[in-house]
């Protein structure tokens, strides 16, 4: 006999008696955002060992072709869908997240010195190049595409930035040529 679904469980205390990754589920199914942060501070390093890079690594390898390396490092979405949700879909980690997991508390920082790195040089090209009209798109791309410092945003920046180059090298607005 079908009794319907159990309301019971919104309202119920036993959520607080549950571990940490049944209550991260449990946020996630009830907010409709995966927040994979939250199982990766809580078992990296004593149940899931650091990563040492591999994300980033991962991002810049992610031309290279399987077949030409299989062990390639797997993009972070995936690896934290399949190490704390158990399914194969991918869910970011979010910026620190995905700095704690690769380098612990001091990666968080450094990740985000060497972004602050990147916008300084970032304005300095602009400032540079501000009355050309492809360094306003270029500029205007690198500030809203690459807002935080995780692979997968630097994944779609530099994928926006190639469709950008090429539009650009077919309207004549900038060349390859060393001159």
């Amino acid at each position: 006999q079908f009794g319907g679904p159990d309301w019971n469980i919104l309202t119920s205390f036993d959520f607080f008696n549950r571990d940490f990754k049944e209550i991260t589920l449990e946020l996630t199914n009830r907010s409709g955002v995966a927040r994979g942060s939250l199982p990766i501070l809580q078992d990296v390093p004593d149940q899931v060992s650091y990563l040492h890079g591999e994300s980033y690594l991962a991002a810049l390898l992610l031309p290279v072709p399987r077949k030409v390396w299989p062990d390639k490092p797997r993009q972070i979405g995936g690896r934290v869908g399949a190490t704390f949700f158990g399914v194969r879909a991918g869910i970011p980690p979010g910026a620190v997240g995905e700095a704690y997991w690769n380098f612990g508390y001091l990666g968080v920082p450094l990740i985000y010195f060497m972004f602050g790195g990147f916008h300084r040089w970032l304005m300095q090209f602009f400032l540079k190049y501000q009355k050309m009209p492809v360094a306003i798109a270029f500029y205007a791309v690198s500030l809203f595409v690459f807002r935080i410092p995780a692979s997968n945003a630097f994944v779609g920046y530099v994928l926006s930035l190639a469709s950008l180059l090429l539009v650009a090298l077919l309207f004549g607005l900038v060349s390859l040529s060393p001159r």
